[in-house]
């Protein structure tokens, strides 16, 4: 099984809040819904760690919604 990049899930996460700002969530949520459309396990997954460091990132920042 490939696992995913650690570092290349932190680049996405990053690159979704410089592009789409508060928006990042959402963008990053509806990706995970799209992935799961073709039964894509190892892309979903890709897509729900992507979210989780998006979450992680606003968090930190101190901004987003509540």
């Amino acid at each position: 099984m490939l696992t995913a990049d650690p570092e290349e899930i932190t680049r996405s996460a990053h690159r979704m809040l410089v592009s789409y700002g508060a928006h990042a969530i959402d963008i990053a949520r509806e990706r995970v819904r799209e992935a799961g459309r073709p039964h894509d396990i190892r892309e979903q997954d890709i897509a729900f760690l992507v979210l989780s460091e998006v979450e992680r990132l606003v968090r930190r920042q101190g901004a987003g919604p509540s």
